[in-house]
């Protein structure tokens, strides 16, 4: 009996989860409509102190900054899980078509199989190599669309942050 250890299978090449994302953004968006919700049902004329009725309208004013901040996150979020979402669908189909050409997508990377592949033909080996090479550059071209997003994304949501933490 030999014993080997199994290589390990290959690393998707788009990482996330498009249905998370799309769950925080709807999560955001539905804290956003109860603090506003709540907001609304505090009333600044049923407080008797002025110096308190002034301190809840300052609670309003902040709060609808935090409501509005958080429901453009959501629209971030939202925006991004539907990149997410074509990235995945996209590589899915790079990852098909290099499984139907006898190749292996690891990541950012695509590969030949290992193992025999059959009779030694120069036409279809240089084949091969011509559609890894056109796979590799539609895969790195997904990887490249979604790292943009990405940083776009992270950098849009920095701003809102700031933004909350300096009123």
């Amino acid at each position: 009996m030999v014993w080997s250890i199994p290589e390990p299978s290959p690393a998707a090449p788009v990482l996330g989860d498009p249905a998370s994302l799309s769950a925080l953004a709807l999560a955001l968006r539905h804290g956003a409509a109860q603090i506003e919700q709540a907001v609304v049902d505090l009333d600044p004329s049923s407080v008797a102190s002025r110096r308190h009725a002034t301190r809840v309208r300052a609670v309003a004013r902040e709060a609808s900054a935090l409501t509005g901040s958080m429901s453009r996150s959501a629209n971030l979020l939202a925006d991004h899980a539907g990149e997410l979402a074509d990235a995945v669908g996209l590589a899915a189909r790079v990852v098909d078509r290099a499984r139907s050409a006898g190749l292996v997508v690891d990541g950012p990377t695509i590969h030949p199989a290992s193992g025999v592949r059959g009779v030694v033909d120069a036409e279809a080996e240089s084949s091969r190599a011509e559609t890894m090479r056109r796979l590799q550059q539609v895969l790195s071209a997904i990887l490249l669309d979604l790292d943009t997003a990405r940083r776009r994304l992270r950098d849009d949501l920095a701003t809102e942050r700031r933004a909350v933490r300096n009123r």
